[in-house]
């Protein structure tokens, strides 16, 4: 099975509670940590894009980023089953077991 990396971030702001993240970020710890300290060194109020989240903040603020990488083995999607028609046998009935109707009650 395929392995992949989650990163799991923290985010430590001045007299703030932390913030935590979660990224699916394929690179490696080095780079990917490279990349957040170049975030960290901008002076505006900035976005930081995850995976599935977006973060709105101003760098200036932030003390430090905590980053652990996990790795997973990836769940295999089921293969879809395609259903097979089943055909119902009809029963013949023999004209002896039949019971004819004559009388109508109205």
């Amino acid at each position: 099975m395929p392995t992949k990396t989650k990163k799991h971030l923290v985010v430590y702001q001045e007299n703030v509670q932390q913030i935590h993240l979660e990224d699916e970020d394929g690179r490696g710890l080095e780079e990917y940590s490279k990349s957040l300290s170049k975030f960290m060194s901008l002076n505006t109020i900035s976005i930081l894009k995850l995976s599935k989240s977006f973060l709105i903040a101003r760098p200036s603020k932030i003390c430090s980023i905590l980053v652990e990488e996990e790795h997973f083995e990836e769940e295999p999607i089921p293969e879809k089953l395609t259903p097979i028609p089943v055909r119902k046998r009809k029963k013949r009935v023999k004209k002896e077991e039949m019971d004819i109707i004559t009388d109508v009650v109205k």
